[in-house]
Parts: structure tokens; sequence; C-alpha cells
């Protein structure tokens, strides 16, 4: 039997297509999923049973093998102003400490629409990093102190129709291993139904899905990653599961793009001019443009 939580019961909600910012923020704030994101993705925490870090995170011990599906994280704030610069937005941000150590280490966890630029994702993940980094000033450390600084991980969940999701890892690293205080992970969602990928990868890519229903959703979410979820709804999503206007976009017009775009930088390899291009693809020209440049960059 499915036992009811109320991640399950704000799952059910997010299914029926309340508004994607506030829904999916919300289940970001789940001990339970971000348990699981600190086991697969967070060096730090690859060492333990997702049960004991998710006792860590709520400081509750886990009672059987199911996760705890109740208890939500306190987020930092959300919103990182500084005079003169531009007003970020995050949408889970929390610190923990590594296990049977002093250390902390700040996690930034971001959903994100197929950027139309890749490389301008991976430029804005760090500038969140280096905004988490410079705002530990005289709150972990203070003047010349820079020893002190606390690890960084700024997470992104990236949609788009994919076949096969994957993961990309870029690490602020000295070459003998000295400096290990930034780390940007993106994860680009795909099929769910793919299970040859990771447990991290399936489980997000099952979350975010589109294509599964809620009940499939919440059978993978118990059966395979111990995450209660509640089966008290009035319906069940038929065919589509809307996340809402982000995440739940993501799908179709940016995964056509993407595709056009694929087929765009697989002809410029082959030789053939923008010009050409343009018109056998029939895409506009300084699109076409735009993204051979931005390739090459």
């Amino acid at each position: 039997m499915i036992e009811e939580t109320q991640i399950g019961t704000d799952i059910t909600k997010t299914n029926e297509q309340i508004q994607y910012d506030k829904q999916a923020k919300n289940l970001l704030s789940y001990a339970c999923i971000e348990a699981w994101i600190l086991k697969c993705l967070v060096s730090e925490f690859s060492d333990y049973a997702v049960q004991d870090i998710c006792s860590m995170l709520t400081g509750k011990k886990q009672d059987g093998h199911l996760l705890d599906g109740e208890t939500k994280l306190e987020m930092v704030k959300t919103e990182d102003t500084v005079v003169g610069q531009q007003t970020i937005r995050l949408d889970a941000y929390f610190k923990v400490r590594v296990p049977f150590t002093n250390h902390r280490i700040h996690i930034n966890v971001e959903l994100q629409k197929l950027p139309k630029v890749l490389g301008w994702l991976k430029k804005r993940g760090w500038y969140y990093i280096a905004r988490m980094t410079t705002s530990q000033s005289y709150t972990v450390f203070e003047k010349d102190h820079y020893e002190k600084i606390e690890k960084v991980y700024s997470i992104w969940i990236v949609g788009g129709k994919r076949q096969k999701s994957r993961i990309e890892r870029h690490t602020l690293k000295g070459e003998d291993g000295s400096l290990d205080a930034m780390e940007l992970i993106i994860v680009y969602l795909g099929d769910p139904k793919d299970t040859s990928v990771s447990p991290i990868e399936r489980l997000l890519n099952t979350i975010f899905s589109a294509t599964l229903d809620i009940e499939e959703k919440k059978r993978i979410m118990q059966e395979d990653f111990f995450i209660a979820m509640n089966t008290d709804m009035e319906r069940t999503v038929e065919d589509v599961c809307n996340l809402s206007e982000a995440i739940l976009e993501m799908g179709r017009d940016e995964g056509r793009e993407e595709t056009k775009r694929e087929d765009v930088m697989n002809l410029s390899n082959a030789g053939f001019s923008p010009e050409r291009i343009s018109h056998l693809l029939e895409v506009n020209i300084e699109l076409v443009r735009d993204w051979i440049r931005n390739k090459l960059e």
C-alpha cells in the first residue's frame, strides 16, 4: 500500500497545474528529494545511504526504509541583493554540514527550461556560484581569512526533449587538488522510461516528466526511491502531466528548437554555408548564424 505523506499531496497539486514557480521550488525543499541529490551528486555524501542522509537533513531517525516524505528543509534567503549588481533569485538554497567534520557546504538547486544558448547557462551557473561565495564575507569569513570560505555547489536541472539524460560536472580545483571550493553540476533531463541512467537522473526524469501519469510517478518514487506518495487524489492526470508554465513547456517547443539547432550544427560541421542551411531547414538566417557563432565560442 502506498503511504500518504505531504510530499505526495504536493506532487498531486503540481500535476493539477498549480503554478510552476511555487510548486517546483516546493518540491525541491523536501528533505527526501534533496537527500537523493546529495547522495548522487555531492561527493561529500556519496558514501552514505540515502536514508542516513535524510536523517541528517531532518534530524529525525528514519523509521524503516521509507524516507521522510513530510519534512521540508529550511532554505537560506532565496533573493540575493547586492548594491550595484543584479538581484538573483535562487530556487532552492540550503547549507548542510559534512558528516563527521566541522565543514559546511552550500547547496543551490535550480530548475531551468532549456536555454537557447547552452554556454550562457554555464556562465550563469558560475555567476551564481560567485555570488554565493562572495556572500560569505562577514558571515563565514572576515577580512582576508579566505581559507574559511565554504564550498559551494550549484546544481541545475535542465529541461528539454531528449531521449537520454546526462550529467555535466565543472569543478574549480587547483592542480594539486588543494582548491576545491566550487562545483557546477548540470543535469539534462531525458526520457523517464529510460532505466539505464543513474538513479538521480531517473528520479528527476520521473518527477518532472510530462508523459508519466501521476500513479506511475507514485509507484516509481515509492518502489525505486523509497519516497512515500499520497494516493488521495480527485483525478488521475491522463496523458500529459503538466508541471506548469515553465517546466511543463520545456518538452515540446524547446525540444523542437533543440532538434532544429542540432540539425543546423550537423550541416555546419558538414561544410554547408549558413545561407544554405537556412534554406534547407527553413530557419531564419540570423538565428542560424547566431547558433553557429555561439557554438564556436
